[in-house]
């Protein structure tokens, strides 16, 4: 009984600093708005310490290379700009034979020889006994 209390003493200060970790943390609860905010940041760091920290030249790279494809489409969207401007001069003559065509189309279309009757066949409504009697007295 005497090692055992021996031990008491270390054994108080054992408690008494887990009591003072467990009143720290229920400070901070999982529904507390400073834990929330404290996850979050944990989280934060451990992305920025994990992906982008270690591939810092690999980042880099990357952004330079976006930028100088938004560069390079900014100078390809003033001369598509320029050229779509030298094009609309041609424009009339385009407009004219887009015209003619249409009114080609129409007048196919109104033709007599577009408009003829095509016999329709006997309706599948209909039973097979009315259809083959109905061909045979055709």
């Amino acid at each position: 009984m005497e090692q055992h209390r021996a031990a008491g003493p270390k054994l108080d200060s054992l408690r008494r600093s887990t009591v003072a970790r467990l009143s720290d943390r229920t400070s901070a609860a999982p529904g507390n708005l400073t834990h929330q905010m404290a996850s979050l940041r944990k989280w934060v760091v451990l992305l920025w310490h994990e992906l982008i920290f270690p591939c810092r030249r690999t980042w880099t790279g990357l952004a330079a290379v976006w930028v100088m494809l938004y560069l390079i489409n900014l100078t390809q969207r003033d001369q598509t700009y320029e050229s779509v401007r030298k094009q609309s001069s041609a424009a009339p003559e385009t407009l004219l034979v887009w015209r003619q065509q249409e009114r080609l189309l129409v007048e196919w279309a109104e033709s007599p020889r577009a408009i003829e009757a095509v016999p329709r066949l006997p309706s599948a409504s209909r039973p097979r006994t009315d259809r083959s009697a109905r061909l045979l007295t055709a």
